[in-house]
């Protein structure tokens, strides 16, 4: 796509026709590219964990369990576009507090962009997943919520142990943090924001998708 290879190449150029002209449309791309890689990552990495439980745990958790987990790869397939929505909404009112010049759209427009930096992470997570072995968690807790824990803590040390998990880890605050800069330079061209008032704008977009996800899940899981 033009925008995702502009974002990763040439943002400045990209930022500067989008101070120029309405890119909304052609953004929007990136936001169903980014949720449908987001989606493939989150059910090849849940195909790969095989959970199994003890005799003891009762069938009834057995079953919340596995709603709970499809409820949250149903959650992080719609982190990204309600993610989008706050952080348009957020990173909008502080533009707009602080001065920037650019209207609504052109915040929405660098929101959605923002987002190729995370399509790299996607591609390699699902690289790294498909030729990775799986993960055997074996549960023993005999309440739905106690079963979840003990399934995240199980998953976490083993990421802890493999360096590759580690590094797949570390990579995405990588990511996160480019997708950040992104933000703050659309909002410096686009916006004419200086350095500190585009850096508040960056963290005001990384907010607004990170309480996305938390919202999505928190909806998923009434």
């Amino acid at each position: 796509m033009r925008v995702v290879a502009r974002v990763l190449a040439s943002p400045r150029s990209l930022f500067e026709e989008m101070r120029s002209r309405d890119m909304l449309r052609e953004c929007i791309r990136v936001l169903i590219l980014a949720s449908a890689l987001a989606a493939a990552s989150t059910a090849v990495s849940y195909t790969l964990v095989s959970v199994e439980f003890t005799p003891s745990v009762p069938s009834t958790v057995v079953a919340e369990v596995s709603r709970a987990r499809a409820r949250e790869a149903i959650a992080s397939t719609l982190a990204l576009p309600v993610g989008w929505l706050l952080a348009t909404a957020l990173a909008h009112t502080v533009a707009v507090v602080l001065g920037g010049y650019g209207s609504l759209r052109d915040t929405a427009s660098i929101t959605l962009a923002s987002l190729s930096a995370l399509i790299p992470y996607y591609l390699l997570s699902i690289a790294y997943s498909a030729i990775s072995g799986g993960v055997t968690v074996v549960v023993e807790s005999t309440t739905t919520q106690l079963a979840l824990e003990e399934i995240r803590a199980k998953i976490a040390a083993r990421i802890l142990e493999e360096p590759l998990l580690r590094a797949a880890a570390m990579l995405s605050f990588f990511f996160t943090g480019w997708m950040g800069f992104t933000a703050g330079f659309g909002g410096r061209v686009v916006h004419r924001l200086p350095l500190s008032k585009a850096v508040a704008f960056a963290l005001a977009s990384l907010l607004g998708y990170t309480l996305g996800r938390l919202a999505a899940i928190v909806a998923l899981s009434l």
